[in-house]
């Protein structure tokens, strides 16, 4: 793939987790963490628009490891399994990063690296959209839960 075609994928994929928990007003936690998540992603996409690895890549380390201690403060104020699993997952890439550092440099080394990242940028924007994916949903089966009784009438339980 192309690159103009992963910043469009990766953009869309944070977009979409700031946007569904701009809709959860209970949990501004988890919209600070995304917009946040957001800011990083758009400062990495300028950092290598100017640079070529790894020197676009000095400063991803102690971003991860800002946004790291954000998440963990986040989480000590107010505890739930995202930022915890959001927190975890932080950690790990700042130990991906201390890896590839402190590694030979290589061509596998280098796509490997890329590999865990992106797969954990990946699960990342998966625990941070969590509660507002949660939120939605339940708009959506509150909002649906009405017209499903008018049109489809009410449906016995089987132990009935």
């Amino acid at each position: 793939m192309t690159a103009a075609g992963q910043i469009l994928i990766w953009g869309a994929a944070v977009c979409a987790v700031v946007g569904v928990n701009a809709f959860d007003r209970r949990n501004p936690d988890a919209l600070g963490v995304s917009l946040m998540i957001l800011m990083m992603w758009c400062a990495q996409i300028i950092l290598q628009s100017l640079f070529t690895p790894p020197a676009s890549m000095q400063l991803d380390s102690i971003m991860d490891l800002v946004a790291g201690l954000v998440v963990v403060a986040a989480w000590w104020t107010r505890r739930s399994a995202w930022k915890l699993a959001t927190a975890v997952l932080f950690l790990v890439m700042i130990l991906n990063h201390a890896a590839f550092w402190l590694s030979p440099r290589g061509e596998d080394a280098f796509l490997w690296y890329l590999k865990l990242r992106n797969t954990l940028f990946a699960l990342q924007l998966l625990c941070v959209a969590g509660p507002g994916v949660r939120h939605v949903g339940d708009r959506v089966a509150g909002a649906l839960s009405p017209w499903l009784r008018r049109h489809i009438g009410h449906v016995p339980h089987q132990g009935s």
